[in-house]
Order: structure tokens, then sequence, then C-alpha cells
């Protein structure tokens, strides 16, 4: 066999491993048959269907394309990098296609704040598994310095007011029910400078 002859037991796993890694985050993988060989710190685990990756795996980001979505170069392996849209797990951010001028300006807003903190140290990206439309993956996004330390980025967008919890339901819509859906989410006390 071709492997047998040009590579050792180590380097024909790692071979395998990183083809089976690539084909789950691209989505070329099906159900069935979407196990990837485990090795430290890759197991993978079955979520509704699709395997989920737990990672780490260190990513860079290309470009936000709104308040929940980024686009990222995902190391995941030795040299091996993908491209790929990363949509965070378990966050909704306004549409930039919006229905409403105020959906509008709050998702830039969110995809503003999103942008900050995606640049403000360096990101890895945990729990990866394909998202349930394709062409994208579907993670937890964690951003860390030496200062801060880590901290999960949709915590923060949530915790900032830019983005509400997603449970994968049907969406609740931006446009006309900004009151009642701020009203379901924690508020922050207001301070102001003068008295």
């Amino acid at each position: 066999m071709f492997l047998d002859s040009t590579l050792s037991l180590p380097g024909a796993r790692m071979l395998l491993l990183s083809a089976a890694m690539l084909g789950v985050l691209a989505g070329g993988v099906g159900r069935d048959n979407a196990r990837a060989p485990e090795a430290p710190g890759l197991a993978a685990q079955e979520e509704t269907g699709r395997t989920r990756l737990q990672g780490p795996f260190e990513a860079q980001v290309l470009r936000i394309v709104d308040g929940d979505t980024f686009e990222a170069r995902i190391r995941v392996w030795f040299g091996q990098d993908i491209t790929t849209l990363v949509r965070l797990r378990g966050l909704d951010a306004p549409e930039l296609a919006s229905r409403c001028p105020e959906e509008g300006r709050r998702a830039e807003a969110a995809r503003d704040h999103l942008t900050l903190l995606l640049t403000s140290g360096a990101l890895r990206l945990r729990d990866v598994s394909r998202d349930k439309y394709g062409g994208r993956v579907v993670a937890t996004a964690i951003v860390a310095d030496d200062a801060a330390g880590a901290d999960d980025v949709a915590t923060l967008m949530l915790a900032s007011g830019h983005a509400r919890r997603y449970d994968g339901g049907r969406r609740a819509s931006w446009c006309g029910g900004l009151r009642s859906a701020a009203q379901r989410e924690p508020s922050f006390p207001s301070f102001s400078a003068t008295r």
C-alpha cells in the first residue's frame, strides 16, 4: 500500500487525522462516517447528527461578516489550514440586511463590537461542528491575552447587549419587539458622571 511504503505509522496517522478533520470542518463527511480518529484534545462527539470537534484550534480572523459570524483561517493540524465562515455558538445578533432601520443600526454596532473583541487577543475555537445550513461551522470562540486572560466571545457579546441568546429554534425579530427583547435580557445599571 502507498501509505505503508512512504510514511511511518505516526506520519500515516497524522495524514489520516488531518484529512478527517478537514472533511468534518468543510462539511464533506457524512453523518454516519464522520468520526475522526481520537487524539489528545481532538476527541469528537455527536451533536444532533453533526460531529463536534472539541479543539482548541488556533484561528486568525480574515473578516467580520456581522455580529455573530466571521470568516477565519483555522489551523486544523501542523501546516494544515482551512478558511471558513464561523458562526458563534449560542448567539444571535441583529442582521445587516435588516427589516427595519433600528435593526440595521444595532447590526452595525454589533459587527463593530465583534471586530473589537476578535482582534483583542489570540483566537481559539472550541466545540466546532458543521452549521445546519452548511457552508460554515458553529463554534465557541475564545480570545485570550496576557493581561486579561481568556474570555468567551459570545458571553462578552451578550453582556454588552449587542446580541441575545440563540438555542437553534426560530429567531425572534429585532424589529418591533426591541423593547420586549430588551426586557428579557439582563439590564445593566447606567452611571452618570453628573449628580
